[in-house]
């Protein structure tokens, strides 16, 4: 038993009743300490080991230290001191005063928690003895060698001797069967895999080479990771005298050399030899080296280039090079999915995977399978049917090991193409599990008003969190903390920006070098050297890192910065901070990382799931996961709803495999395994047909390659011209991906890229004019080097058939020119927005293009920037004259042009590289006309319009909303054509002389005075719904949902201040956001603490000192220093940029006046531009519904996205007016020619429309969000009055250990069951972090109570609705809430609570989302295109009578529900919660017996059971009534 360990969870778990709490200034005194020690030792009842020896090994192992405070000597554990230190980082630099540096952090949300993992606890024997009748003596014997090689206390835990047993039974089958391990970080899941595999392997071992096993990753290093740890498992079974030979082991990838000439351009090159890529010394973990002699020798073998080491591989146990893998197979192969899928129509190659040889692979393991998502998941499952048929349906034992998954069997059957009863689910969270080691989890809010950019925080968060933990080992073992750092990001600009400023902080140059020492710098780190001046009073203000130098860390000592993105692939082991991209998120484990840090909200749960992942290998680690978030859009929502972080629940995955964009892209491969085999079977030998499909016949190769191309041609020209052949052809490709008749034949002829029709016919005539254009004998096709027929599948797996493209040409001659898709390339590259997405090499090098001026206009007008500026004339083409409706109404027709390069410049050195800008978007969206189909006019149908039109169900309501239903589609010759052009940009330039940036309007020109855009045309697959009978009133001031009208008002008065003319003057829309927020604040703030009402409050604040009170105002919400701690610093210089910038707007008494008169909005009757904006709103909410069922319906075969648009933009009409389509809603695919989504939907539609509607009702019922609001404020409520409820509470609060904790919980639940409390997933996650988190009690869940039931009263008897933040800065200053508060906490240092920015961030962490945020989340997609528009289902829900509803305490509600039925088909029936027992009855009694329509009898059904405003609403439906 590791008693520091349990005493230090102790420790930790005290100072977390404090920290979740928002408070960092805890700590223990000489005695408290003590006294903790005394008790637990006595309390576990340890003889050997005293009070004094326990902390003094705690102190040796730097798990805690002495630390100097304002109350003099205390003790912190390095838990607690890191989130005090982060939470008081400051953007200090050597040439300002620490006091004046602006603060980096707002806020924060701790959390810390135990590792469980599963137990070892079997003995090796154990699983011998269990093997029995499974494995014969030569696999025990190996086994045995196996297991007794792991030492004599070696043990396995439950679900690592299921996988093993599981695998020895499959593989006696005659079948293929699978089987996937579900596990977390570190829990032995890898080798789950290869102690049954191996066993397997070894025991196979003879003079014969066959490959017994495939290894398949999806990305190359994942590969190297784990080709490492199974080398070192081989080499260990290799010493076993038994073995015939060796086994051997091998690496297929982009760094495999095809023979030794190539070893030269794919490894690097020292004096010694070649290095490899891909393997360290097992021994020494130095370098390993092809030896130039050795390879001038033809002898591949690798030797450690450490002398004294002695290691050398020999390549009968590791070949080198594909070819000498080709011609003696290892035993185990390591490659990519990337590499089989080209490899499948290889026939030099192919061999490598099993094709064309008499002993095919058995084992197949797939890693990291929960990584397989979307459009790459099921390209990879047809990838392995294809070659499950290529190898002839010989059996394989499928392996998967995974993330924990949601219905994991289901998914590995479906990826593997295994029937599900073939398929078995080893979890690992079953069996006996065991407490090890602690994580942490830190969500930082940026501080909004400090003028500092949110990679400011980022860094140096980094720089300060990577010297929190342990120093590089020099052995290289992994430590406690770790001693490592990964930081991610998800976008490429941003990852170079975070690279080069740490590399900058940390005094080093782009070549890693330190700094001269004539520029006298050091580490930003340095200045918070405890030996330096005024060092008492950093200490108490977190700016001296004294435990980091009790750790070891020398702070004047530069931290090593690597940097691993696609533009600087590999993983630098020297690297003490790795800033990342995505591409190192999947399976790459070291476990030296002690800690993760996620710039910005991750993109998907799954995603940061993986990251976090990265950290804490070592089961016995206390890792770190620490997101930095900004305090705006998905950030702040994201920060607001931190338990989704806390405890991230991944949703259940499907592939979409029989999407036709995905089947078509397929074809196109099984196509090409079909004439590698067909070619093969006639014994004529062709290479690489996926090289020979890319470019043109070289010159040089004509001789050699010119006879096979001729055979290749003749058999595609035969495949076209006789139908046997076809038909032969068709059923290996139908067979291949396992689909059916109908869906073969639509993919081989149906629009659009169909094989027989556009594919085929492409590749033939490029083989036959070896890629020469017509006309011109010397020109050749624009081809793309190792991509096969570009038009129709994409260049890897992972990619899709992207937008066309468009070349960077940078300055640098030294730099090739960059291909981007053109609305990546626009955006990048928007005027004004400084970019340093190329800027790999050095800090300086930044690009834009630059803006026309650099001062504003005094008129208010744009500047014209000359496209000819950054596109030559001969680079673009002229798309046609594009039209849009601009602010006033009026119809804009200007040019639009496509380029084909972009020309960037350096960026200015004046500039600095947070200048930003976004591109001014405009589309127009209307059906395509194709003229001929067959050579025969195409006629409209018979409305006289393109497309499908689609029938809406008699007896919905939604009949009398939407006037057409139209779908266009490809495979009916009806598209729909997407125009999106940019007329210019709106920049935010900064200059490095002046501290305020400076704002331009931008628009784009051919020559002067002519105006112009920049855009793209698609033809893609489109949905069109057109309204009609839209409610004239939206919302009135005298609505009777006052739910909805509270929140329109605020949202309203939010909407008019952001686009009110005067006020756009005066800042942008994150100035003037705030600036919102501020005013509500202040006026909510005098009304809730003189009882006024809003219009006295309004009065008050404007006959008053207005300035002063919003500034009283933003020094809570902006938290600025207090005057007492800056007393030698002027006051001016201590407030941050943008409170700066709001003080001086408030002291503009134009200012004032306008919000006074918008203010008005909040109580006033409504207006025609209220009507106006709520119409918008409306359109915008079902806009959202309908895209939400779209997405729904089209199920697994949702491969992409859907764009919604609201409008299709200006149309002409026949007489020559201009249209506004405003009352349309589009829903787009955004992959040229169709990803088969909108297929899928009209499919789906026909089968069953109503479903659709359903869907489309469903997607406005209450979210997750709105459920956990409504349980937990029951739950509160419950805590007032249940006592059960209060003592399962005070059972959890006060539980020891893991089993007592989850006995506690299962009674929560029941207690919440019985109570009609919903128990999911969300709302226990928000009980858990909300109600529960350590330091809680019951005076904190009355005090809860009590803010909630504040919240309620005042916004109902003021008429808004009130943001979080707000109603936390109302609640922190009112002094009787505050007294509460210090009550409910009074564990936490009474100073604490006199400081009103901690009480605001103890407020605003209590409460949780609600009302109109959490529901327009709910409704919210993105479109790049469009700016969105606010929705909210109560706006639609209020004004629309979708179902009849009947009350279930009516008198007479059966007799209403049995009228309605008959005549209208569909009824509710809203049952309260309180008679919840009762719906099973009420259900029963209401479809045992049919009901008479008059030409039939019917049942009635159950079509759905929600939940809302405290009822059940059960949907019954009669469907031959509706027909």
């Amino acid at each position: 038993m590791d008693w520091k360990q349990l005493f230090l969870n102790e420790l930790e778990a005290e100072e977390a009743k404090y920290l979740s709490w928002g408070y960092v200034e805890g700590y223990f005194t000489d005695e408290e300490l003590t006294s903790l020690a005394e008790s637990f030792i006595e309390r576990h009842e340890i003889h050997d080991l005293s009070a004094e020896e326990l902390i003094n090994a705690l102190l040796e192992d730097l798990h805690i230290s002495m630390l100097p405070s304002r109350d003099g000597e205390v003790w912190r554990t390095r838990m607690a001191e890191t989130v005090r230190l982060i939470a008081r980082l400051r953007q200090w630099f050597p040439t300002k005063a620490w006091q004046s540096s602006p603060t980096l952090v707002a806020d924060f949300r701790f959390q810390e928690r135990l590792r469980i993992y599963p137990k070892r606890h079997i003995k090796a024997q154990s699983l011998i003895d269990t093997t029995k009748g499974l494995l014969n003596s030569l696999e025990v014997d190996v086994l045995r060698y196996f297991l007794e090689g792991k030492g004599s206390d070696y043990k396995l835990s439950d679900f690592q001797q299921e996988a093993a047993l599981q695998m020895f039974k499959d593989l006696q089958d005659e079948q293929s069967r699978g089987f996937i391990v579900t596990a977390g970080t570190g829990t032995g899941k890898t080798l789950s895999f290869y102690l049954p595999a191996l066993t397997w392997i070894a025991a196979r071992i003879d003079i014969t080479n066959w490959i017994k096993a495939v290894a398949l990753y999806p990305r190359n290093e994942l590969l190297k990771d784990q080709f490492m740890d199974t080398f070192k498992e081989v080499l260990e079974l290799n010493k076993m005298k038994s073995l015939e030979r060796p086994i051997s082991i091998g690496a297929v990838f982009g760094d495999t050399p095809t023979n030794q000439n190539q070893v030269k351009s794919k490894w690097k090159m020292t004096a010694q030899g070649y290095v490899c890529p891909f393997l360290k010394c097992p021994g020494c973990k130095s370098d390993l080296i092809w030896s130039k002699s050795d390879h001038d020798s033809n002898l591949e073998r690798l030797i450690c280039v450490k002398r004294e080491c002695n290691t050398v591989i020999e390549g009968e146990v590791l070949p080198l090079t594909r070819n000498k893998m080709r011609r003696n197979p290892p035993d185990i192969l390591f490659t990519t999915t990337e590499m089989m899928n080209r490899y499948m129509s290889d026939h030099n190659y192919g061999s490598l995977i099993g094709i064309g040889t008499s002993q095919p692979p058995r084992i197949v393991l797939l890693d990291e399978v929960h990584t397989y998502t979307g459009t790459h998941g099921a390209q990879v499952a047809l990838l392995l049917r294809r070659w499950q048929h290529a190898l002839g349906g010989v059996p394989l034992q499928f392996v998967g090991l995974s993330a924990t998954l949601r219905d994991s069997g289901d998914f590995f059957s479906q990826l593997t193409g295994l029937a599900r009863s073939k398929v078995a689910e080893i979890d690992s969270s079953y069996g006996d599990s065991e407490e090890k080691g602690k994580e942490y989890q830190l969500l930082i809010r940026g501080d909004p008003a400090s003028g500092t950019s949110l990679l400011s925080t980022t860094i140096q968060t980094a720089m300060l969190l990577r010297r929190m933990l342990d120093r590089t080992p020099p052995d290289g073992n992994g430590t406690t903390f770790g001693s490592k750092l990964f930081l991610f990001t998800d976008d490429l600009d941003v990852t170079n920006r975070l690279f080069h400023t740490l590399l900058d902080v940390e005094a080093r140059d782009s070549n890693q070098n330190n700094y001269p020492i004539k520029l006298d710098r050091d580490p930003l780190a340095a200045l918070r050297s405890h030996n330096n001046d005024e060092t008492k009073q950093r200490m108490q203000n977190g700016q001296s890192w004294l435990f980091a130098e009790d750790i070891g860390h020398d702070l004047a000592q530069s931290l090593i910065v690597g940097r691993t993105s696609s533009q600087d692939t590999g993983v630098d082991p020297k690297a003490e901070v790795i800033v990342a991209s995505p591409s190192l998120e999947v399976g790459f484990n070291d476990k030296l990382v002690g800690a993760v840090i996620q710039h910005k909200a991750p993109r998907d749960l799954a995603s940061f799931v993986q990251r976090k992942g990265r950290a804490g290998r070592g089961p016995d680690m206390r890792p770190w996961m620490v997101t930095v978030l900004s305090d705006f859009g998905r950030d702040r929502y994201m920060y607001q709803s931190y338990e989704t972080l806390f405890q991230p629940v991944l949703e259940r995955q499907e592939l979409p495999i029989m999407n036709r964009y995905v089947l078509r892209i397929q074809v196109v491969f099984a196509f090409m395994d079909w004439i590698a085999y067909e070619l093969r079977q006639e014994k004529i030998k062709v290479g690489s047909l996926w090289q020979m499909f890319a470019q043109p016949l070289d010159q040089s190769h004509q001789d050699q390659y010119q006879k096979p191309r001729g055979e290749t041609r003749k058999l595609i020209k035969k495949v076209i011209d006789d139908s046997s052949l076809r038909a032969r052809m068709g059923t290996y490709i139908r067979k291949a991906l396992s689909i059916s008749q109908q869906d073969a034949r639509a993919i081989l002829w149906d629009p659009p890229r169909s094989l027989m029709l556009e594919v085929l016919p492409t590749l033939l005539r490029r083989l036959e004019t070896n890629w020469g254009v017509v006309g011109d004998s010397r020109a050749k096709e624009t081809h793309i080097s190792n991509h096969p027929l570009p038009e129709f599948v994409p260049s890897t797996l992972f990619s899709e058939l992207s937008l066309p493209e468009v070349s960077i040409v940078l300055p640098s001659d030294k730099v090739e020119d960059q291909s981007m898709d053109i609305l990546q390339a626009l955006n990048t590259f928007a005027p004004g927005r400084v970019s340093r997405r190329f800027g790999i090499d050095h800090s300086r090098e930044s690009h834009w293009i630059a803006p026309p001026t650099l001062k504003p206009s005094e008129t208010g007008e744009s500047s014209e920037l000359m496209i000819s500026t950054f596109c030559n004339e001969d680079e673009y083409r002229i798309l046609g004259i594009f039209s849009y409706i601009n602010k006033d109404g009026s119809v804009v027709e200007l040019p639009v042009i496509r380029p084909w390069k972009l020309k960037p410049a350096q960026s200015n050195f004046n500039v600095d590289t947070k200048s930003n800008a976004h591109l001014v978007w405009k589309s127009q969206i209307f059906p395509s006309v194709q003229a001929f189909i067959e050579n025969e006019e195409k006629t409209p149908s018979d409305d006289g319009e393109y497309g499908r039109d689609v029938e809406v169900p008699t007896g919905l309501y939604w009949s009398s909303l939407l006037k057409d239903i139209r779908f266009f589609t490809h495979d009916t010759f009806s598209a729909v054509t997407v125009r999106r052009f940019a007329i210019g940009s709106e920049a935010s330039v900064r200059l490095v002389t002046q501290s305020d940036p400076v704002q331009l309007s931008i628009r784009f020109g051919l020559e002067p005075g002519k105006a112009a855009a920049l855009g793209f045309v698609q033809q893609v697959d489109g949905i069109r719904f057109e309204l009609m009978n839209i409610p004239d009133t939206i919302i009135s001031s005298a609505d009777l949902n006052t739910a909805k009208l509270r929140s329109f008002r605020t949202m309203y008065f939010q909407h008019s201040v952001m686009n009110d003319p005067c006020l756009m003057e005066q800042g942008n829309m994150f100035v003037l956001e705030r600036m919102a927020e501020i005013y509500l604040s202040a006026l909510l703030q005098i009304a809730l603490i003189n009882d006024l009402s809003l219009t006295e409050a309004c009065d008050y604040i404007h006959s008053n000192d207005f300035p002063k009170i919003m500034n009283n105002v933003m020094h809570i919400i902006f938290q600025v220093l207090e005057k007492e701690e800056i007393s030698d610093i002027e006051e001016e210089a201590h407030y941050q940029r943008t409170h700066l910038k709001l003080k001086a707007l408030f002291e503009i008494p134009l200012v004032g006046e306008r919000l006074k008169s918008l203010a008005v909005i909040l109580w006033s009757e409504e207006t025609e531009d209220w009507k106006k904006w709520a119409k918008k709103r409306w359109i915008a909410t079902l806009g959202e519904a309908i895209l939400a069922a779209c997405l729904e319906i089209a199920g697994p075969h949702r491969n992409g996205e859907l764009l919604l648009d609201i409008g299709g933009g200006p149309q002409r009409q026949d007489d020559g007016s201009w249209l506004d389509k405003d009352q349309e809603i589009w829903v787009t695919e955004t992959i040229e020619g169709g990803s088969g989504i909108i297929e899928e939907i009209i499919k789906q539609y026909k089968r069953d429309p109503r479903r659709f509607f359903r869907l489309i009702e469903s997607s406005l019922t209450p979210c997750d969000a709105e459920i956990v609001h409504s349980e937990l404020s029951r739950i509160l409520k419950e805590t007032q009055i249940n006592e059960e409820l209060q003592s399962q509470l005070y059972e959890f609060r006060n539980a020891n250990g893991y089993k007592e904790t989850t006995k506690a919980v299962e009674g929560i639940k029941k207690v919440m069951e019985r109570s009609g409390i919903l128990v999911t997933q969300p709302v226990m996650n928000g009980l858990f972090n909300r109600l529960l988190r350590p330091g809680s009690n019951q005076q904190t869940d009355c005090f809860m109570f009590e803010l909630l039931q504040l919240w309620e009263r005042e916004e109902s008897r003021l008429g808004i609705e009130m943001d979080a933040r707000v109603f936390a800065y109302v609640a922190s200053v009112d002094s009787g809430k505050s007294a509460n508060l210090i009550s409910a906490l009074d564990h936490i240092d009474p100073r604490a609570s006199d400081d009103v920015n901690w009480r605001f961030n103890v407020i605003y962490g209590m409460i949780w989302p609600r009302g109109s945020q959490i529901r327009r989340r709910a409704l919210e997609s993105y479109n790049p295109f469009t700016s969105p528009i606010p929705t909210d289902r109560e706006l639609l829900l209020n004004t629309v009578k979708l179902h009849k509803r009947v009350e279930y305490c009516a008198p007479n509600w059966r007799d209403q529900m049995i009228e309605f039925l008959i005549s209208y088909g569909s009824v509710q029936l809203l049952v309260p919660q309180d008679n919840k027992l009762e719906i099973n009855d009420i259900i029963l009694s209401l479809t045992a017996e049919p009901l008479d329509l008059g030409f039939l009898h019917s049942y009635p059904r159950v079509e759905g059971i929600t939940r809302d405003n405290g009822m059940f609403i059960i949907h019954f439906e009669i469907r031959e009534a509706l027909l």
